[in-house]
């Protein structure tokens, strides 16, 4: 779990905080496959330019950010495909056999892959902070002080006392 997360619990226990990889913020490079779909490009821009605003992106997720690109490219492409059918979520499978005209109703696989996909963007958007439930969860305030790291630097620092409990000793 990191740090930051740690903290923001309450949590008391000590932080190795030197073993925890960083990136500076910024914006990543972008794979060269990206350029070749016109809609996972134009994702990309969109996603990294949201993150960088919100000061959540680092030059370390480029790839991660990739797999958000081409995932929400194709959620586009789906939702393409389903709305030239009418969004209809069933479909009736018409077919003879043995001289009988037969038929069933049956789920659009469409929907299926919306689903899923809708699933693995609601993953990868958490990632990122971008969900209602992750969003509390993400600290990327770089211009505040961490009161932890001013007290440790010998800045100043704001003392609260502990309140005492009804059964200490003096």
């Amino acid at each position: 779990m990191p740090t930051a997360v740690k903290r923001s619990r309450g949590s008391k226990v000590r932080h190795d905080v030197e073993l925890e990889p960083t990136a500076p913020p910024g914006l990543p490079p972008r794979p060269a496959y990206l350029a070749a779909d016109d809609a996972a490009a134009s994702a990309w821009s969109a996603i990294a330019t949201r993150l960088l605003d919100q000061r959540v992106l680092t030059t370390a997720h480029g790839e991660l950010l990739a797999v958000l690109a081409d995932a929400w490219a194709q959620y586009v492409r789906l939702q393409a495909a389903y709305a030239e059918m009418g969004y209809r979520s069933v479909l009736i499978q018409k077919w003879t056999e043995q001289g009988r005209k037969r038929e069933r109703v049956v789920e659009n696989p469409l929907c299926r892959q919306l689903r899923l996909q809708a699933l693995l963007l609601n993953t990868l958007f958490g990632e990122f902070g971008q969900t209602p439930a992750s969003a509390p969860k993400v600290h990327a305030r770089a211009d505040q002080v961490d009161p932890l790291e001013s007290f440790l630097s010998g800045g100043p620092a704001r003392v609260v006392p502990f309140p005492k409990s009804k059964g200490a000793r003096t």
